[in-house]
């Protein structure tokens, strides 16, 4: 059976950021492939752009009912 791949929390831009890091990190050392490194930044810049696209979607809820969040 092979091992459970580590899946990284990436909720936030921050979380998103670090497991960038980790990446970079992992490809630079050797313990990655760069290839393999490419394709989940990727993978990595469509979460960010889902990131952003949900935050413009809140913005657009508040700016269309204001006291929904009072």
């Amino acid at each position: 059976m092979a091992p459970r791949a580590r899946r990284p929390k990436l909720e936030t831009m921050a979380d998103v950021r670090t497991e960038a890091g980790r990446l970079y990190r992992d490809a630079l050392a050797g313990r990655l492939p760069v290839r393999d490194a490419t394709a989940m930044a990727h993978l990595l810049r469509v979460v960010v752009e889902t990131l952003k696209a949900e935050t413009v979607q809140q913005d657009i809820v508040v700016i269309q009912n204001p006291r929904s969040f009072e």
